[in-house]
């Protein structure tokens, strides 16, 4: 891929063959993309966001833009010839591929991070896990308290994987404006 900041040409991936224009580009300018090695002399004008050849294409072969066919020449296209409906169309495309064949390595463990965790009954690892009740100004507070004095009543009857109920309240006052450590 081009990251050649001043060129007037883009390439969009590596495996492209062709490039973009990020601006007006006149006929017969040379173009150099030192990171792809490749120098291309546009052969006719080529218009902002239009696509160049980087290199020659023979007649029936795929163009490539973001590494992925976008269609397949119906001549041959020289390099540095403009590319568009005049020269491509639609063709036959066979993605002779498999999903999820690769299996990809164990990763390595993690050594030296911890969590504050703690191991389960069945050797597995946990966290707690708490409902907060969060009250956003101080006249909540108190129904907060007693939200969560309710719901922590039926927590512990039916859901034995919850801690526990927490409120969290707020000393601010009832109005927008207020700064402070609870904001």
């Amino acid at each position: 891929m081009s990251t050649d900041s001043l060129t007037p040409l883009l390439m969009l991936h590596p495996t492209d063959n062709i490039a973009i224009a990020r601006s007006d580009v006149p006929a017969g300018m040379t173009i150099q993309f030192e990171s792809e090695k490749i120098e291309i002399t546009t052969l006719q004008e080529i218009g902002l966001g239009h696509k160049v050849a980087c290199k020659d294409i023979p007649e029936g072969s795929p163009v490539y833009k973001f590494g992925q066919v976008i269609g397949f020449t119906i001549r041959a296209v020289k390099k540095g010839e403009w590319v568009h409906e005049h020269n491509l169309t639609i063709g036959e495309l066979d993605q002779n591929y498999s999903i999820g064949t690769e299996i990809p390595p164990e990763p390595e463990p993690i050594k030296g991070k911890t969590f504050a965790g703690y191991r389960r009954k069945n050797g597995k690892a946990g966290t707690r896990n708490y409902l907060a009740v969060v009250s956003t100004v101080n006249c909540s507070a108190t129904a907060s308290r007693m939200i969560t004095d309710q719901l922590q009543k039926l927590v512990e009857k039916q859901f034995p994987n919850i801690d526990g109920v927490i409120p969290i309240v707020h000393q601010g006052g009832c109005a927008f404006g207020h700064d402070g450590e609870d904001h």
